[in-house]
């Protein structure tokens, strides 16, 4: 599920049905990263057809696993559905969301780069 990873970026791109079985996944890559080389974690949820409860657990589980380690934790073109399923459940603030058009896993980690320099920059 580790797609593409670069300095301190590791993309996971997750496609399909985010269930209790790719959530389990998504929980047992997010576990096996090491987070002193991986600073920022981006979830790609643009192939994301359907999640259910289950997969919500994963991606709050993975989002507490990034904090507990001090980790940048973004979910890449969350779906309308995602989207829903994150405002149903009050945690749509709690996620930083990215949206771009970006399609490769190069150009997504390249944007983030960007953005982060942005930001550096102005404080």
């Amino acid at each position: 599920m580790i797609i593409f990873q670069q300095d301190e970026y590791v993309l996971f791109e997750l496609d399909g049905i985010l269930d209790r079985k790719k959530g389990s996944f998504l929980q047992q890559d997010i576990a096996a990263i090491e987070p002193t080389q991986y600073t920022t974690w981006i979830i790609d949820l643009a192939q994301v057809v359907l999640m259910d409860s289950a997969g919500l657990v994963a991606l709050v589980s993975s989002l507490n696993s990034a904090n507990r380690h001090e980790c940048r934790f973004v979910l890449h073109n969350p779906p309308q559905v995602v989207g829903l399923v994150l405002e149903i459940a009050r945690l749509d603030h709690v996620f930083e969301m990215v949206y771009s058009d970006a399609k490769s896993s190069q150009e997504i980690v390249s944007l983030l780069s960007r953005a982060k320099s942005e930001v550096l920059v102005a404080a």
